[in-house]
């Protein structure tokens, strides 16, 4: 989320009328993986929004390190994109995307089309998307795939085979549904790199016989660290290189975000990409 400074503590060096965008991850600064500056893996890791009051409450309270200051380019709507599309920054990092490779991304949901967009940005050769539902389909052929894959009408590891002669360099799983990351897997060639970074709602089987004896790699990626995602997510979509626009499915007022939002989410998921809430209407 972003908004505008309204008060500061002693010793702050924003002013009131800044426009900031506050990651979400608080972090203790004083275990093993905060000390090695893995911020996504903090053992006291808590979250804003979660733990206190976060972009959906008209005033919360963030800690200075975790505010980073909006562009006077770039609007606040489009700032408040940066928190997600810095999870598919990250995604892209750990998967030590080389310049000419070739990716596919299950899921084209809002990461899922971060990714597609994050990877072309960093040199991919080309990027296929493996999405069931048609409008999303057609969104990522407009935001620059490839080529799109219906996972219902043909298998998407053969598919991916027949585009790209070997299978996918790095595969991205942006979809977090237990059952398909065993395709993902399936779906990248000898020596590929898989990121896993959609939340399985459920435990999956794999055949890790198969990881072994093609020399995959299974990364895992959680969120995303401040200073080295999240800024970067920002500049991107300041500099005007990401495409946050046709993400936005809902803009409403906080005072139907239950109606308008919650509910409407919850009722039509399939519907939805991201629905951008205003504090004021």
């Amino acid at each position: 989320f972003a908004g505008e400074v309204v008060e500061v503590g002693r010793d702050v060096p924003f002013k009131p009328g800044t426009y900031l965008a506050p990651d979400t991850l608080i972090t203790c600064g004083e275990c093993y993986y905060c000390k090695r500056h893995e911020l996504s893996l903090c053992d006291n890791l808590a979250l804003l929004g979660l733990m206190g009051d976060g972009g959906l409450a008209e005033y919360c309270k963030a800690p200075i390190s975790m505010c980073i200051e909006v562009p006077q380019s770039l609007s606040l709507e489009y700032a408040a994109l940066a928190e997600p599309l810095s999870v598919a920054v990250r995604a892209v990092r750990k998967s030590r995307l080389h310049v000419g490779e070739t990716v596919a991304v299950f899921g084209g949901g809002t990461i899922g089309l971060f990714c597609l967009q994050i990877a072309l940005s960093a040199g991919a050769s080309a990027v296929y998307v493996v999405e069931p539902v048609p409008w999303r389909r057609e969104l990522a052929l407009q935001l620059g795939a490839s080529g799109v894959i219906d996972p219902k009408a043909c298998d998407p590891v053969d598919e991916l085979r027949r585009l790209t002669k070997i299978g996918p360099d790095v595969v991205l799983e942006a979809c977090g549904l237990p059952e398909v990351m065993p395709t993902t897997i399936d779906a990248a060639r000898k020596a590929g790199r898989i990121v896993l970074l959609g939340i399985p709602g459920g435990k999956s089987s794999i055949d890790f016989f198969k990881v072994v004896v093609t020399e995959k790699e299974v990364i895992g990626s959680m969120s995303h660290v401040y200073d080295e995602d999240f800024s970067t997510a920002l500049r991107l979509v300041a500099e005007g290189r990401i495409d946050g626009e046709k993400l936005i499915t809902h803009r409403i007022s906080l005072d139907r975000l239950v109606e308008d939002g919650l509910e409407h989410l919850e009722k039509h998921p399939l519907d939805t990409l991201k629905i951008l809430v205003r504090p004021h209407n």
